[in-house]
């Protein structure tokens, strides 16, 4: 830690009080948490700030020390000393001097208000000057900070014996701050004959960007981010999502009338020995512009005397037809999704024919013959329809 105190000669006079402006700069790798203490006075006589700062590396803490010269004071120079040391132990203690010249009281006397301002980027503050000598005096005034500048209208004036003086006084910031809030302390010092007298003032420097602004702007990040995040898993999970089979339903085939035989009752579905996965017919419809809606059918026919993909008369699977020949032993309908895409998942059977037929009003009807079995359970087509 680097410690600096400020003004390092004060003139005062038995019982008036002087403002030492003390600056901690962090020159270690860690953040140090330092106190002040005072040696070489009265503990009365002085008043240490009582908040305790974090100061992190490369920061500057600044504070003012208040010393009063006690009312039976010697006249002469008492040399004070500022300690500091870190509460956590990280660094090691350091400490500055300043010299107070008691004696008789200064010819000028210098204070302002108020003496702690803030602002984004510039305060404005009052300097008075009063002569307490007998004769007129030159005053010049000037200011030391740091991150500061301090400036006076007039900076020289002359004030007769008794006269008081109001100076404005305009306090300037020297870096921006964007988001930090800082503290910035500076000397005032009025010089004429004699010894000079000060006084400290603070200006506290506020962030470019407000801190509701700040919090805002997150909020709003935040909540672009979750939206975002949810738009991705909506579109992941509707594009993974298989098209529903729930529109379809097993259309029962009408009883047969005069001179008309069912096939129905022909065949017995053979008994499961194990477990065997579902037929599935599924597939896509290609050419109108709004595909959804689109009816699929998917018929069970029988060709020959057995109507199986086993008996004596068979078609080639997957072939193109228009109206193929054969009895309907039952049927499946279902209509296809915004993307043209059907799944019949129910009520089909294994090794048997199936015809497959779009329906759609305004185009011509498309149709495939296909066959299932055990080893190939999944049928999948494509239907070009052409209008």
């Amino acid at each position: 830690m680097r410690l600096t105190v400020e003004p390092g000669v004060g003139a005062l006079s038995p019982g008036d009080v002087i403002d030492l402006l003390v600056r901690v700069a962090n020159d270690g790798e860690d953040v140090c948490t330092p106190r002040l203490a005072a040696r070489g006075v009265d503990p009365d006589d002085v008043l240490l700030p009582d908040e305790v700062v974090a100061v992190a590396p490369g920061e500057v803490m600044t504070a003012i020390v208040r010393v009063r010269a006690a009312a039976d004071a010697t006249p002469g120079d008492q040399r004070i000393a500022v300690a500091v040391e870190d509460l956590d132990g990280l660094q090691r203690p350091v400490s500055a001097t300043t010299v107070l010249r008691v004696g008789a009281r200064p010819d000028v006397a210098v204070q302002v208000e108020p003496v702690a301002t803030a602002g984004r980027n510039r305060a404005k503050a009052t300097t008075i000057l009063r002569n307490r000598s007998d004769r007129r005096l030159q005053i010049g005034l000037e200011a030391s900070g740091e991150g500061v500048d301090v400036r006076f209208r007039p900076a020289r004036i002359a004030l007769d014996p008794g006269e008081t003086r109001r100076v404005r006084t305009r306090i300037r910031r020297s870096r921006r701050s964007w988001f930090a809030e800082i503290r910035h302390g500076a000397v005032i010092t009025a010089r004429g004959i004699g010894a000079p007298a000060s006084t400290t003032l603070t200006f506290t420097q506020r962030p470019a960007i407000p801190r509701v602004a700040v919090r805002g702007l997150a909020a709003f990040m935040a909540l672009v981010v979750w939206i975002a995040a949810t738009a991705v898993v909506y579109q992941r999970i509707t594009a993974e999502d298989p098209v529903a089979d729930s529109t379809a339903a097993a259309v029962q085939p009408a009883p047969p009338g005069p001179g008309r035989t069912s096939a129905t009752g022909l065949f017995e579905e053979p008994e499961s020995d194990g477990v065997r996965l579902p037929v599935v017919i599924q597939g896509t419809i290609e050419g109108p512009r709004e595909p959804s809606g689109t009816r699929v059918t998917a018929e069970r026919i029988g060709f020959g005397e057995q109507g199986t993909t086993t008996g004596l008369a068979k078609v080639v699977a997957l072939t193109e037809v228009k109206l193929p020949r054969g009895a309907v032993l039952d049927k499946v309908q279902v209509t296809t999704d915004e993307r043209g895409r059907f799944r019949i998942a129910s009520g089909l059977v294994t090794d048997a024919f199936y015809r497959v037929t779009a329906v759609r009003p305004g185009f011509e009807v498309a149709s495939f013959i296909v066959s299932t079995s055990e080893d190939a359970p999944e049928v999948t087509l494509a239907f070009a329809m052409d209008p």
